[in-house]
């Protein structure tokens, strides 16, 4: 399998979840940001148990995904999947950011896309309403 084949099936998710009208109320920096670290942990499980690739391929295709699908800046999403491979393998590094990633881990397997937007959602108002207090 490549980093091709990965950036799709992430596109497949991201493409939903941005055309969910839900968005356009949730897509500001929490919003993209919690949906970043699912996205991340989806792309970490299908890329390294399901199609074999290196960590630094599963990085580049979950970068592309937010730049491309998303529309982030380029830097901005280098940088949250630079912090997402941290907090992934450092559960000290940041908490909150590993638990989302595990969350999106356990996205892998779900055969059905559609079934998971729903799920983000959920996730970022859980975590909306964490931070609000």
């Amino acid at each position: 399998m490549t980093s091709e084949a990965l950036f799709d099936k992430l596109a497949a998710l991201a493409d939903r979840v941005v055309a969910d009208k839900r968005w356009q109320e949730q897509s500001d920096d929490l919003g993209v940001s919690v949906f970043g670290m699912l996205l991340y942990g989806y792309g970490l499980g299908v890329g390294r148990l399901m199609m074999l690739l290196d960590v630094e391929d599963i990085n580049a295709a979950v970068t592309r995904c937010l730049v491309e699908r998303v529309g982030v800046a380029a830097k901005w999403g280098g940088g949250l999947v630079e912090d997402a491979a941290r907090s992934a393998f450092d559960e000290a590094y940041h908490p909150g950011q590993h638990e989302l990633i595990g969350v999106g881990h356990q996205y892998m397997g779900e055969g059905k896309v559609g079934k998971l937007v729903g799920n983000v959602f959920a996730n970022i108002e859980s975590m909306r309403r964490r931070t609000e207090g």
